[in-house]
């Protein structure tokens, strides 16, 4: 008979057994068989879940719901900013009006002689134009 390693290893000094105690265990774990197809399939036979219809129903009609509220939202967000540009429009041509009606009136009136005075009560007193001086 050959001498094998297996055989090589077993001295008087080792007293182990050949098997090791997991074997049977992994044996009798590997040696039965799978469950039959038929008894894990019958649930699936029987249709989807009730919470995989629940989704199935759910989501498209919440896309639909979030699309138009987007949808909505832009709008009246475009439309906002376009009255309110309007509005800030108009409030810039009424002020560009009123300070051209002051600046006719200043021409007619002499406005230069009015500046002038202006500067004249500025510097009358010998004191600074600052406040702070």
């Amino acid at each position: 008979m050959p001498l094998t390693l297996a055989m090589a290893l077993r001295t008087p000094l080792r007293a182990t057994p050949a098997r090791s105690t997991l074997t049977p265990l992994l044996r009798r774990h590997l040696s039965t068989p799978p469950p039959a197809p038929e008894a894990s399939s019958s649930k699936s036979s029987s249709g989807p879940s009730a919470t995989a219809l629940f989704y199935r129903q759910l989501v498209p009609s919440m896309i639909a719901c979030l699309s138009i509220g987007s949808i909505v939202y832009y709008a009246l967000e475009l439309t906002h900013s376009i009255l309110d540009r309007e509005v800030v429009v108009r409030e810039l041509e009424e002020k560009v009006a009123t300070l051209e009606g002051e600046v006719e009136r200043l021409r007619v009136t002499g406005g230069a002689s009015a500046a002038g005075s202006a500067e004249e009560k500025l510097f009358d007193g010998g004191k600074s134009w600052w406040k702070v001086w």
